[in-house]
C-alpha cells in the first residue's frame, strides 16, 4: 500500500534548502535510533541494513576483525535488540555482513573477505534460515569458479527462489572483469545454477561491485569501471532476462554522456517499472521500462548540481512504492543527508520533496550509507556516529506537515515559514 503522504508542492528544492539548509529546516525526527550492543570503535555498526515486516538486520563488517550481524525483532514499541547472527568457521577479514538480504524465511549475509570451507579468500555467503521465531545458519555458497580477492558477496538481490551473488573481481569472463553467479533453491538447499556475464567483458570492469538489481524476472548489474566511447572507467549497465535455465542480456545501458572515471551506475535501485541509476556527485538517471518491449527507456535525470546540500549526492539509492531516497553522506563534513523523491506524473515525473537527517549527525557520520526503504518506513546506516556506528529509522508519513498549515484556506508564504518552524520542532 501507498504511503498517504502529505507534500508541500509549492516549495523548491532549491529555495528550501538554500533558505535555511538542512541543518535547520530539515529534521526528520526519526522513530528509534538503533544502536550495536556493546560496540567498540571501528566496527562500523550500520555498514549494512536490511528489514521487512518483522525483523530488521544491521551489518557491522569492521567488527572484530571478522565482521558481525545484529538481529532485530518488531513488537509494539518498535524494533528490539534478538540477538546476533554466526556464521560457519569466518576468517579475519571476512567482512560478514558487509551485504545482507532478507527474503522470507530466508536471510543472505554477504562476507566476501571469506575463504570458506575451500580455504580459499574467494569470498562467502552465509544463509540463514527462520524456524519458530529464530535464526540458524543453514548452509554456505561458494562460487564454482573463484580465485583469492574475487570478492564473492560483495553484492546480493533475490527474488521467488532465485538468488544472485555479484564477485566484482572474478576472472570467469576477464581478469577482474567480475561475475554474478545465480542459485536456485532445490528443496531445502540452495544450489548455483548459471555464471552470469556480459556480452562484452572487460578486464578490470568489476561487474557486479555495486547493487544488483533483480525484479520481476530482470536482473540489473553495473559494471562501473567499464570503458565506453573511448572514456576510461565511464560505466555500464547490464539487463538480463531468464530464459529456461540461463540468464541472457538482453539490453546494455550507458550514459548520456560518458566520461572519464564517472564510474555510473555506482548505486542501482529497481522497483516495478522504474529503474534508477545512480552516479556519486553526478546525478540519477531514471529508466521507464515500455510496456510493448519489456526494454529501459530513459526518461528523467536528476540532477545534483540542481540540489543544493548534495555532497556525495546519489552515493545510495532505495526506490519502492514511487518513493526514491537518495544518499548525499558527504554534506556537512561528511555527516550526511538523504534527499527523498516522489512519482509525480501530473507534476513532470520525479519531483524532490524534503531532505532530512537524523537528529544529532555529526561530521565523520555518513548518515545514508545505506539506506532500506519499505513503503513509508525507510532505515538509514551512519556507521561512523559516535564512532560505533548507528541505524536511524523513520516513519517518513509522520514527517510531513499539511499543506494548508494556518488554516485560512491559502497555501502561501505564511504556510512557508510555519513549515520550516514544524521541520524543527518536529510535526504534531
Amino acid at each position: 500500500m501507498k504511503a498517504n503522504l502529505k507534500i508541500v508542492t509549492v516549495i523548491s528544492a532549491t529555495t528550501l534548502l538554500g533558505a535555511v539548509g538542512v541543518a535547520r529546516a530539515q529534521r526528520c525526527p526519526e522513530r528509534q535510533l538503533l544502536e550495536r550492543p556493546s560496540g567498540q570503535p571501528g566496527q562500523e555498526f550500520g555498514g549494512e541494513v536490511e528489514f521487512d515486516a518483522a525483523w530488521l538486520m544491521a551489518g557491522s563488517p569492521g567488527a572484530d576483525g571478522i565482521g558481525a550481524v545484529e538481529v532485530f525483532a518488531r513488537d509494539e514499541t518498535g524494533w528490539i535488540h534478538a540477538g546476533s547472527l554466526s556464521g560457519a568457521s569466518l576468517d579475519a577479514n571476512s567482512q560478514f555482513g558487509h551485504h545482507i538480504r532478507l527474503m522470507g524465511e530466508w536471510c543472505f549475509v554477504g562476507s566476501p573477505g571469506d575463504s570458506g570451507s575451500s580455504g580459499v579468500a574467494t569470498g562467502t555467503v552465509q544463509v540463514f534460515r527462520l524456524h519458530e521465531g529464530e535464526w540458524s545458519f543453514a548452509q554456505e555458497l561458494s562460487p564454482s569458479i573463484g580465485a583469492v580477492n574475487d570478492s564473492f558477496g560483495i553484492s546480493l538481490a533475490s527474488e521467488g527462489r532465485v538468488l544472485v551473488v555479484g564477485a566484482d573481481r572474478s576472472d570467469a569472463g576477464e581478469p577482474d572483469g567480475g561475475a554474478v553467479f545465480a542459485f536456485e533453491l532445490d528443496g531445502d538447499a540452495w544450489t548455483e545454477s548459471a555464471v552470469v556475464i556480459p556480452n562484452d567483458p572487460e578486464e578490470g570492469a568489476r561487474f557486479g561491485l555495486y547493487e544488483i538489481g533483480l525484479r520481476g524476472g530482470q536482473l540489473v548489474v553495473s559494471a562501473t569501471r567499464k570503458d565506453e566511447s573511448g572514456f576510461v572507467d565511464a560505466g555500464a549497465i547490464y539487463v538480463f532476462g531468464r530464459e529456461c535455465d540461463a540468464w541472457v542480456q538482453t539490453q546494455k545501458l550507458v550514459a548520456a554522456e560518458p566520461a572519464n572515471n564517472r564510474h555510473w551506475g555506482n548505486a542501482v535501485a529497481i522497483d516495478g517499472d522504474w529503474l534508477a541509476v545512480g552516479t556519486i556527485g553526478y546525478g540519477v538517471d531514471m529508466y521507464a521500462r515500455e510496456e510493448a518491449d519489456g526494454q529501459w527507456a530513459h526518461r528523467q535525470f536528476l540532477s545534483a548540481s540542481a540540489i543544493p546540500q548534495s555532497d556525495g549526492f546519489a552515493d545510495f539509492l532505495a526506490m519502492d512504492d514511487g518513493l526514491l531516497a537518495i544518499g548525499a553522506s558527504r554534506v556537512g563534513g561528511n555527516a550526511g543527508v538523504i534527499h527523498l523523491f516522489e512519482h509525480r506524473p501530473l507534476a513532470g515525473g520525479w519531483t524532490w520533496n524534503w531532505a532530512f537527517a537524523g537528529s544529532g549527525t555529526d561530521e565523520g557520520d555518513l548518515f545514508g550509507q545505506p539506506i532500506a526503504l519499505r513503503g513509508a518506513e525507510l532505515a538509514a546506516g551512519a556507521r561512523g556516529a559516535m564512532g560505533l556506528g548507528a541505524v536511524y529509522c523513520f516513519d517518513l508519513a509522520s514527517c510531513v506537515c499539511p499543506v494548508d498549515l494556518d488554516g485560512d484556506g491559502d497555501q502561501d508564504a505564511d504556510d512557508f515559514f510555519i513549515f520550516l518552524d514544524r521541520f524543527v520542532l518536529g510535526c504534531p
